[in-house]
């Protein structure tokens, strides 16, 4: 299977919140005789190693800056998780937290100093081997990403985040057998759990597969993670069965206006050019068309950009790290899809900055007008910051 349509998958997983870390902030208080010991949220047992804060005051600090951040205060959560270690150096869940603060905020710098200094104290710690995994993800280095996922899986092989995270990271890096064993792991305890993250890992599993050619054995993975509520609609499964056209029993696929099967849209790259002027008139309607307003016809019009987007053998989307902002919400995935290629077409001497930053510009624009339906977005905002600030280009460049 052609590797860029992976990761386009890859990029609509993201969309889902499939590769998103699992993970919630350190907060319950449990007595243990005259000692206060702070754990992690799922109780997990630290064994030996680590037995929590037997500080009062730091335990006070600790519980004065969960609940500013429960108020979202993050500068007192700061300042109190600070205070909190100052009265006990060695407590690992005030390094965890304000690890969780500072990444909340995208000071991954400091997310990562803190995060680092909780494994300083303790080696094991599952909450710092985790989110720590998950910053050098955001930060491209998914190679140290891997190693303490490993790590968290060899020290608490019973804890499924460590093999989730493995999939997951395996999945960007390309490695859909590594994805496809440990994801096993993470569904056999997620099966065990009846936990709610199992229709997730059914999906992680059934697109390794895809990533290792084995359709036949991927289709009941993705449709276990349909009958667990996940949705995966007619354009995601486009684009997870586009390469093998000729599954029989594959029947979700997206519609053209003539009711034309939609893997059945482009059969050459001719077809694909010959589309170029309608995919603008689809992207028009797309990006100026209210969300909420005909949703039958903004699936089906979706579905077909994504087809085409997937295949066109002169338009090449690059994904990277600068198109993370577009992963919080699909309608925005959609609309950057719609913006770039109108772009490319109308375009086609531009480079790939120059469409990125176009395509950016009419997504901030798509996003202002439907704000109240689509929420906020974080990542937009801070294009918008960018935008305002004309360092768009200089974001693609770097």
């Amino acid at each position: 299977m052609n590797s860029y349509k992976v990761n386009l998958i890859v990029f609509i997983m993201l969309l889902n919140g499939v590769l998103s870390a699992q993970n919630e902030e350190t907060q319950i208080i449990e007595k243990n005789g005259l000692s206060t010991l702070v754990t992690a949220k799922d109780n997990i047992d630290y064994g030996d190693q680590y037995k929590g804060t037997t500080s009062e005051k730091a335990e006070a600090f600790y519980i004065k800056a969960i609940d500013a951040s429960n108020a979202n205060d993050k500068d007192n959560a700061i300042k109190f998780y600070e205070k909190a270690i100052k009265q006990d150096p060695k407590f690992v869940e005030a390094y965890d937290n304000l690890g969780r603060v500072y990444r909340s905020i995208g000071n991954l710098e400091k997310a990562e100093f803190y995060y680092n200094k909780s494994l300083e104290i303790f080696p094991k710690g599952p909450f710092a081997l985790m989110n720590l995994a998950v910053v050098h993800r955001i930060n491209g280095d998914l190679i140290e990403a891997l190693k303490l996922y490993e790590s968290l899986t060899m020290f608490h092989p019973e804890n499924p985040e460590g093999y989730f995270g493995l999939a997951s990271t395996g999945m960007l890096l390309e490695r859909y057998r590594l994805a496809s064993e440990n994801i096993d792991e993470a569904i056999r305890i997620y099966e065990a759990e009846n936990n709610d993250y199992l229709g997730q890992a059914y999906y992680i599993k059934g697109v390794a597969l895809i990533g290792l050619d084995e359709i036949e054995e991927a289709a009941p993975f993705i449709k276990k993670a349909q009958d667990r509520g996940m949705e995966i609609d007619d354009e995601t499964m486009a684009v997870l069965y586009e390469a093998e056209t000729n599954l029989e029993e594959m029947e979700e696929t997206s519609t053209d206006e003539d009711g034309e099967d939609g893997n059945q849209l482009f059969k050459t790259a001719q077809d694909y050019r010959d589309f170029e002027e309608k995919y603008v008139m689809i992207s028009d309607w797309i990006l100026n068309t209210p969300v909420g307003t005909d949703k039958e016809t903004r699936d089906a019009y979706s579905g077909i950009l994504v087809i085409w987007m997937t295949g066109a053998p002169d338009v090449t989307l690059e994904l990277s790290d600068k198109n993370l902002p577009y992963m919080e919400n699909p309608e925005m995935m959609i609309a950057f899809f719609a913006a770039y290629g109108r772009y490319a077409i109308n375009n086609p001497k531009a480079d790939a900055v120059e469409t990125n930053v176009a395509a950016t510009k009419d997504v901030i624009k798509f996003y202002n007008e439907n704000k109240r339906k689509l929420g906020k977005a974080k990542g937009i905002d801070e294009l918008i910051k960018l935008d305002k600030k004309g360092k768009l280009k200089a974001y693609f460049k770097e």
